[in-house]
């Protein structure tokens, strides 16, 4: 969470803006406007963009400081990261700004009054900053508490937690019912009895806390010397004041004493709350199986995808580093924009291809669904079709009949290759044709009347290719966990091959296919260079070893597998509570009936069977509620309902059993 608020609003800010658009005369003017109303109003004002560099991963401050005491008490330009493993920070005066946008994100630490000051001063100077964008502290705290439960996969956790307080705080309740009772025959207040109940809950909490802040505190202190410690106690304050007002709601919600002020001497001959509390327990193990039950398929399909992903990373591993192209973090960028960086991007595109430093992986599967309805998986844009140039065979050798390689040279106008495995099924010669077809509208995609046409003269050279071939979709960049990535390979693709520059695919495609990462590099160094050479350096947000991303996307996973980790350690602990203080209170409520059935030589399930058969259904339905619900349809999900319904009732068995035993005990004992 504190990690997810300092990439919004880094130490010493409060506020965040969003600059949509730049019309001065040049861009030293822009800067010049913002420092001036920066100095003018005394705040400090940050503009937040990734280093071009492993942008996942690090990010460059650009200050334009006008309050400098606010600016050296947090670090100045030695920032004070939260975590360098998670965000490396570096902070730089407005003086060095060369090709970066000034479009963008941007924090301060101006409170609302100047905020709107300096909205009017950008204004004036022809800076049109979108203030229905700005972000606020306090708003703030609360996304990122949100966003950060679910990306750490602790939302389950955090809901497993709630429902077994309503649970504990309920049953202590209670147990505590005659003692509730006799200080109410003494005059107590119902008030004063629920302070009491209070005082012994908070009593609890305190301690758990003590104990979190012995152990935590070192542990901070190792890892980043009590960096921005002010926001962790800040996050802190709110997760207990949070916790502490769950906890007064519930108590006053389940605990009144006055509840039962005239049923003093029916309490204190044994009168509980089982009825009550069986229903309480009974839902909530029903909630808490149905979170168990989500978070566990959850896990199994996070644990299929690391698999894979680590089985792409080594793939990755045994090629040259490659780079992908991140286009700009603006999330308004103008189509204006697009069109004007396209042509250029083409560019550089076709001369990196040509050096052999440029390749394009292809894969619209995932994402595209034919506007006709059909849903031939080998057609144009299907789920086993990809394109790439000619380069890719380089990385990935597809072999074709007679074994070897396949190898496609030429750049020539209008050319492309179709590789069709021999396991496909139609007629290669109808799908050739309909490649030809796909690409006369990819070469016109987003091509203005303004612009040169480009050839839309495809022709094709039919190849087959051995059936049986993984081939790799060098995939699992983006910026998300591994389970939210798109396919790593295919199984016998159609494979289309056609250069950048036969002029088949247009400036516009390409520039789609850049932004998803489907453009790989190898010399960072020259296409950095070449998009400086074409001024188009700013309109993309940096340079990242494709690599890299792919074991950025694993990391995160595996933080999501952590939360996992909790969440089912507290489900099946809660599930276990629920259970007992289920059937402890269905035993307690008819421990007479049952003593009268057992002498009267009632068996077992005679004796409970309508109950367990009530639990299991209500369990089943459960189950299928989340199956239908989260679309489980895995074997692995089927094994993981069975076995959870398997043991939930026979722990339910079981507890039963032991209660009524238990009670049975006291009952012949009893006078």
């Amino acid at each position: 969470m504190l990690i997810t608020i300092d990439q919004e609003l880094p130490a010493g800010t409060g506020t965040s803006f969003t600059v949509e658009r730049v019309d001065t005369a040049t861009k030293a003017d822009a800067v010049r406007a913002i420092a001036q109303a920066s100095r003018n109003l005394g705040i400090n004002v940050f503009k937040i963009q990734p280093s071009f560099r492993d942008s996942m991963k690090s990010r460059v401050l650009v200050a334009f400081v006008g309050d400098q005491k606010s600016f050296q008490r947090n670090g100045g330009y030695d920032y004070p990261s939260f975590s360098t493993r998670d965000q490396s920070t570096k902070v730089v005066s407005f003086e060095e700004i060369t090709t970066q946008d000034l479009r963008g994100r941007y924090a301060t630490n101006a409170d609302r009054s100047h905020m709107e000051q300096l909205a009017k001063a950008l204004s004036r100077s022809r800076i049109v900053v979108d203030e229905s964008q700005s972000l606020w502290s306090r708003g703030l705290w609360i996304g990122a508490t949100i966003y950060a439960l679910g990306r750490g996969g602790l939302w389950a956790g955090v809901a497993i937690i709630a429902i077994t307080l309503v649970v504990s705080t309920a049953y202590s309740l209670s147990r505590n019912r005659k003692i509730h009772a006799i200080k109410a025959m003494h005059g107590y207040t119902s008030g004063r009895i629920l302070v009491g109940e209070l005082v012994s809950l908070l009593a609890t909490l305190v301690v758990g806390l003590m104990t979190i802040a012995l152990v935590g505190l070192p542990f901070l202190w190792l890892i980043n010397n009590f960096h921005q410690i002010w926001r962790l106690l800040r996050g802190l304050f709110i997760a207990v004041a949070v916790l502490t007002a769950y906890l007064v709601f519930l108590t006053l919600v389940l605990g009144g004493a006055s509840t039962f002020r005239n049923r003093i001497p029916a309490v204190l001959n044994g009168e509980g709350n089982e009825l009550r509390d069986g229903v309480i327990a009974g839902f909530a193990q029903f909630m808490v199986v149905a979170v168990l039950f989500g978070t566990i398929s959850g896990s199994l399909n996070r644990i299929s995808a690391i698999q894979s992903t680590s089985r792409s990373l080594a793939q990755w591993s045994r090629i040259s580093d490659q780079y992908v192209l991140r286009l700009s973090v603006n999330t308004n960028t103008p189509h204006e924009d697009n069109l004007r960086t396209a042509p250029p991007l083409m560019k550089v595109i076709e001369d990196l291809d040509s050096r052999g430093k440029a390749m394009l992986v292809g894969y619209n599967g995932d994402s595209v669904f034919p506007a006709d309805g059909n849903n031939d998986p080998y057609e144009p844009d299907g789920s086993d079709s990809m394109i790439v140039s000619p380069n890719y065979l380089d990385k990935q050798p597809i072999a074709g009949l007679d074994g070897k390689p396949v190898r496609v040279v030429g750049n020539d106008v209008g050319a492309f290759t179709l590789l069709v495995p021999s396991s496909y099924k139609g007629d290669p010669g109808a799908l050739l044709k309909k490649y030809a077809e796909y690409f006369k509208t990819q070469c016109q995609l987003g091509v203005t009347q303004k612009q040169k046409p480009y050839s839309c003269s495809p022709h094709g050279v039919l190849v087959r290719t051995r059936s049986g071939q993984d081939i790799s979709l060098f995939s699992g960049t983006q910026f998300m966990p591994a389970e939210d990535q798109q396919r790593l390979s295919l199984k016998d693709p159609v494979v289309a091959v056609t250069s950048p520059s036969s002029g088949l695919i247009s400036p516009m495609v390409y520039l789609s296919y850049t932004s998803s990462d489907s453009v790989l590099f190898s010399d960072p160094e020259l296409l950095q260079s070449k998009l400086d050479h074409y001024g188009i350096s700013g309109y993309f947000q940096g340079i990242d070893n494709a690599k890299d991303s792919v074991a950025y996307t694993l990391s995160l996973s595996r933080n999501e597998q952590r939360g996992d980790i909790i969440a089912i350690s507290f489900g099946l602990a809660a599930a276990m509570m629920a259970i007992l203080v289920c059937s402890a209170a269905y035993c307690a409520r008819r421990r007479r009936l049952s003593f009268v059935q057992f002498i009267h030589g009632y068996g077992f399930f005679r004796r409970h069977g309508s109950f367990l058969i009530m639990q299991n259904i209500g369990m089943l339905l459960t189950l299928m509620a989340v199956g239908i619900i989260g679309s489980m349809n895995k074997v692995a999900d089927l094994v993981a309902g069975t076995l959870l319904f398997a043991v939930s009732s026979l722990i339910m068995a079981i507890t039963v059993s032991v209660y009524e035993s238990r009670f049975r005990a006291d009952d012949i004992k009893r006078p």
